[in-house]
């Protein structure tokens, strides 16, 4: 909160407020957000667990079935939508950080 880049923007006629939402709060998402989507990814694996748990019908349960079953063509298709998910949720996540922090810019002129 001491930080330079916070003192000046205090300087330059910033309230302590604002200061804190336009420049702490930018630096202090950028480690914050990898963190949110493990957290989602694990939230997509204790689905299968839930769903086996409470005997929930959903796409956790399928999978399980599926691997029981040893229906592959199922599993498959079962893991490609977990996969696609994740690589969602990453593509998401690197695109925020542009959003976040512009020097993060992939691309950007120095």
């Amino acid at each position: 909160m001491e930080s330079d880049y916070l003192l000046l923007a205090r300087t330059k006629g910033l309230t302590r407020r604002q200061a804190i939402i336009r420049h702490a709060m930018k630096n202090a998402m950028v480690p914050i957000f990898p963190s949110i989507l493990a957290e989602f990814l694990s939230i997509l694996g204790g689905s299968m667990i839930l769903e086996q748990l409470y005997s929930i019908p959903g796409i956790g349960k399928l999978f399980v079935l599926a691997l029981n079953y040893k229906d592959y063509d199922i599993l498959f298709v079962d893991m490609a939508i977990f996969t696609t998910l994740g690589l969602l949720a990453g593509i998401l996540l690197d695109l925020s950080y542009g959003f976040i922090d512009p020097r993060i810019r992939m691309g950007a002129k120095k």
